[in-house]
């Protein structure tokens, strides 16, 4: 009867407010937002895994995870990147992105975004590989290393699908695979253990490093949207 009544008066709330209460069932914004965040992390913690494992194969070689970077801390000029990953070898600096995604993705190079079909739908997601290739480009001028330094992209889902990528976009049980094909080429040329030194010594964990960084990441996404006029952002999804 309790349960009748409660039925009643929660159609009569609907019916006066047009509204409906939230039930356990229907997830908010929030609860999809931090399910999303769970999930990167996972994938980045399982990547962690994958190429810690992965040092045993190549003799001194090293890895850094999830360092947020700052370039001339305290200047007009101040800038910082959060990089994934960065395995170093003697012969190259793998610069990682890790995305969580599953379904069928195309990693298109030069589209702002890339598409990804699952079986909820369609939907986009940044173009990741543009994202390594940015950390790259930074790393190596501000290291000044002018060769040997490879972006790549690892995708961690489930039932993921990878429509003609190249080498630099794998699906994540491929790490191995992918890094024996690039050590294949080039030549000693770097010591892991320093350069990851010198990458270190910019690596911040402190809340105001990381606050002031989410500005100005927000800000140039802000920026970047702005400039987009609707005749490119169909062009990018087509």
């Amino acid at each position: 009867m309790f349960t009748i009544l409660q039925s009643l008066i929660s159609r009569l709330w609907q019916a006066i407010t047009g509204t409906r209460r939230n039930s356990a069932s229907t997830p908010t914004a929030a609860t999809t937002q931090q399910k999303r965040e769970q999930a990167g992390e996972s994938a980045e913690l399982a990547m962690q895994k994958d190429i810690n494992d992965l040092l045993v194969q190549y003799p001194g070689a090293t890895a850094l995870h999830g360092s947020l970077l700052v370039f001339h801390r305290g200047r007009r000029n101040e800038f910082s990147i959060e990089v994934d990953h960065i395995l170093i070898t003697k012969k190259h600096v793998y610069v990682i992105e890790t995305k969580y995604q599953s379904g069928d993705i195309y990693p298109s190079p030069h589209k702002s975004e890339w598409r990804v079909r699952t079986r909820y739908g369609e939907k986009f997601m940044r173009n990741a590989f543009k994202q390594a290739q940015n950390h790259q480009n930074v790393l190596s001028d501000q290291f000044q290393i002018d060769t040997g330094m490879i972006p790549l992209v690892a995708i961690v889902g489930k039932s993921v699908t990878l429509h003609d990528p190249d080498m630099n976009v794998f699906f994540q049980p491929e790490l191995a695979e992918v890094i024996a094909y690039f050590e294949g080429f080039g030549r000693s040329q770097f010591r892991p253990k320093q350069l990851a030194k010198r990458f270190s010594y910019l690596a911040s964990d402190a809340p105001d490093d990381w606050e002031r960084h989410v500005h100005r990441a927000r800000r140039a996404k802000s920026h970047a949207q702005s400039r987009m006029s609707p005749v490119k952002n169909l062009a990018d999804v087509n």
